[in-house]
C-alpha cells in the first residue's frame, strides 16, 4: 500500500513537472514568435489569399506632411520593421531599404516627434543625401549598417509578407550598386568538380539567380530569393555565408529530401531572426547557429559551431556536443552540415546525437564540399534554366 502511494506521489510530481515544462516551453515559443516577427507570417495560419493587392503596407506612412495619428512607429518592435526609405527632391522617390527603430536619440541626437531612428540595409542610389547628415554620413552609400535620422513622412512600413515578395529584387537589374565581383578570387583547382562548374556557370550570369520559394517550403506563402552572384563566388572561396545563398540551401533540401510530401520538418526563413534584421550582418561579427525546435517532445537543440552558451531567455534547451569550426568563415557551412545530418536520419528524437561529434571534431574539407556540392547541384540547374 505504501509502495502503491509513494508511485501514485512521484507519478503526479512527474506529471506536475511536465505540465509546468510545456508551459515553459509554449511561453518561450510564443516570444520567439513575438520577436522574429511570426505572429503574422503564414506558417502560424491558415493559408490566404496571395494577391498582390492583399499585401498591406500602411496608407498613413505615404505622402504626410504631418506624422500619422494615431503615429504607426509608435507600436514598433523591439527589433525593429523593415522600411523603405524615400527622398523629395523634388519628385518622390525610393533611395535605400533598411530597419526602423524606436528610440529617442541617434548618436546623441534627440530626435523630433516627426523623425524616426533608421538603419539603411540595402542601397538603390548611393549617391543620395541623407536627410539629416553629420560628419560621418552624408550619402545614402555612407549609411549602411549605420544609424541615421529620417523624416517619418519619407518612411514607408512594410510588413512581414510584403518583405518577403519584394525586399530581395533590389539587385543588379534594378540599380543597386553591387561591388565588383572580380574582385572575389577564386581558384577553381581547389573546388570539387560540381563547385567548379557551378563556378564557370555563374561566371556566364549576367545578373543574379532569382529563385522561387514556393509555398510550403517557409509556411504558406511565396516569395523570391535572389542568389547573388558576388555571394556565389564568395560561396565558393568558403568565404562568410550570406543569407541568400542560405535561403537557397534551404530550398535545396526541401528539393533533396522531397519534403513537400513530408510534414515533419519545417524552415524558418534566416533574414527574420537575426538581432539586427540585416542581409549582411555576417560580415559585421555575427555567426551562423542553429536551433532546431520539437513541439512534440518539448525539445529545442542548439548547435553552434564554436560553442557559444545559449541565449539566457531560452529555457530548457538540450546544448549538443556538435562538431566544431576551427577557422573564422565556416560556421555557415557546419549549419548546413548540421542540417543535412538531421534531415537525412528522418528522425526528430534525439537530433542532438545525430549529429553528435566526439571531442567535438571538427569537419574536414570534404564533408564540407559534400553539402556545397548539394548547394552547387541545384544552382547549376538553376541557372542553365535561366541561360536557356
Amino acid at each position: 500500500m505504501e509502495m502503491q502511494e509513494e508511485f501514485s506521489k512521484q507519478l503526479s510530481q512527474k506529471m506536475e513537472m511536465q505540465e509546468e515544462f510545456s508551459k515553459q516551453l509554449q511561453a518561450s515559443m510564443d516570444e520567439l514568435r513575438k520577436q522574429f516577427g511570426l505572429m503574422q507570417t503564414p506558417i502560424f495560419q491558415p493559408a490566404q489569399s496571395r494577391r498582390e493587392d492583399d499585401i498591406y503596407v500602411d496608407p498613413q506612412s505615404h505622402h504626410s506632411d504631418k506624422a500619422s495619428s494615431p503615429d504607426p512607429f509608435a507600436d514598433l518592435p523591439a527589433i525593429g520593421a523593415r522600411c523603405q526609405l524615400y527622398l523629395e527632391d523634388p519628385v518622390r522617390r525610393a533611395v535605400a531599404f533598411g530597419i526602423a527603430y524606436k528610440g529617442e536619440t541617434v548618436h546623441g541626437v534627440e530626435l523630433n516627434t516627426d523623425q524616426v531612428k533608421v538603419s539603411v540595409d540595402k542601397v538603390i542610389d548611393p549617391r543620395a543625401p541623407v536627410p539629416f547628415p553629420t560628419d560621418e554620413v552624408q550619402l545614402v552609400g555612407a549609411a549602411m549598417h549605420q544609424f541615421v535620422i529620417w523624416s517619418k513622412k519619407l518612411v514607408e512600413l512594410c510588413t512581414q509578407a510584403d518583405e518577403l515578395k519584394r525586399m530581395s529584387k533590389l539587385t543588379i537589374e534594378s540599380d543597386v550598386q553591387q561591388p565588383n565581383v572580380d574582385m572575389i578570387i577564386v581558384d577553381p583547382t581547389s573546388l570539387s568538380p560540381l563547385c567548379q562548374k557551378a563556378y564557370k556557370v555563374a561566371r556566364k550570369l549576367e545578373q543574379n539567380l532569382v529563385v522561387q520559394m514556393s509555398r510550403g517550403i517557409v509556411g504558406d506563402i511565396e516569395y523570391d530569393v535572389y542568389v547573388e552572384k558576388l555571394e556565389t563566388m564568395r560561396f565558393l572561396n568558403m568565404e562568410t555565408l550570406d543569407i541568400c545563398c542560405m535561403q537557397f540551401f534551404i530550398r535545396c533540401l526541401y528539393k533533396e529530401f522531397h519534403l513537400a510530401s513530408k510534414t515533419t520538418y519545417g524552415f524558418i526563413d534566416p533574414f527574420y531572426i537575426q538581432p539586427k534584421l540585416t542581409t549582411k550582418a555576417q560580415r559585421t561579427g555575427e555567426h551562423w547557429m542553429l536551433m532546431a525546435i520539437c513541439p512534440l517532445l518539448y525539445e529545442i537543440y542548439w548547435f553552434d559551431s564554436v560553442g557559444r552558451e545559449p541565449r539566457q531567455d531560452i529555457k530548457d534547451i538540450v546544448e549538443t556536443s556538435c562538431a566544431k569550426q576551427v577557422g573564422a568563415t565556416e560556421c555557415g557551412y557546419y549549419v548546413m552540415k548540421y542540417m543535412f545530418e538531421i534531415l537525412s536520419k528522418e528522425a526528430y528524437e534525439g537530433m542532438d546525437k545525430i549529429v553528435e561529434r566526439v571531442g567535438s571534431l571538427s569537419y574536414n574539407q570534404q564533408e564540407i564540399d559534400e553539402i556545397r556540392d548539394t548547394w552547387a547541384k541545384y544552382f547549376i540547374d538553376e541557372c542553365i534554366n535561366t541561360l536557356h
